[in-house]
């Protein structure tokens, strides 16, 4: 058989050329379509995105600018008033005072005032004035007890001269009732001749506290 070869001619060769172009150029324009396809603010119309079409959980505040979270959380309220002033603490205060006229000579403890206190815990000051008839050089010692404590003491006419002195003895001191008791302020001096005297009126003042703590 007489096989029939084909004849390649100018137009054959253009119309070849032609095709090749024309699908070059589609796919390029296709490939220059899908990069444009990409959605971003400016392909977005206003009010395109509702909140219908917004996955839950989607929206964070980590992906919400600052501003924008300060605009949802709305500008600080006034302060609204003061409150009403509470109801005081607790507090207990004891106070005892007696007339004086007391010797406490002879190295002999004498109580010149006592205050009976309820449970709890106390600071205690107790004062007193003492006065050397004696001629001679006295001192004298005055102390807070609490039963069988003693919780303060101060010494006062130390080595006073061979005349009539007068001093005053402070005692502080701190005690821990926990089933109350009674305080008791004593004095004594190394001789006869010392007396509290009427006027100084020894006394006794203790206030509660909420804690104590003794060093």
């Amino acid at each position: 058989m007489k096989q029939t070869r084909k004849r390649l001619t100018y137009a054959n060769v253009m119309s070849t050329i032609a095709v090749f172009l024309v699908l070059g150029g589609a796919t390029a324009i296709a490939a220059g379509q899908l990069g444009k396809n990409t959605v971003g603010p400016k392909q977005l119309k206003k009010n395109a995105v509702t909140s219908a079409k917004i996955k839950d959980g989607a929206v964070t505040t980590g992906k919400i600018a600052a501003t924008a979270q300060a605009a949802l959380r709305g500008a600080q309220g006034a302060q609204g008033p003061q409150g009403q002033v509470g109801p005081r603490g607790p507090s207990n205060g004891r106070s005892s005072s007696v007339d004086g006229n007391t010797e406490i000579g002879n190295n002999t403890p004498v109580v010149v005032d006592s205050l009976a206190l309820g449970a709890g815990k106390w600071v205690v000051i107790a004062e007193t004035g003492l006065t050397n008839i004696s001629g001679a050089a006295r001192s004298a010692v005055c102390t807070l007890n609490a039963g069988d404590a003693e919780i303060g003491r101060t010494r006062a006419l130390d080595a006073a001269p061979a005349t009539q002195v007068s001093a005053s003895a402070t005692v502080l001191g701190a005690a821990d009732l926990p089933s109350g008791g009674t305080v008791e302020f004593r004095c004594w001096a190394e001789g006869d001749g010392v007396y509290v005297p009427y006027e100084s009126r020894p006394s006794i003042q203790a206030v509660q506290v909420e804690t104590l703590v003794t060093d």
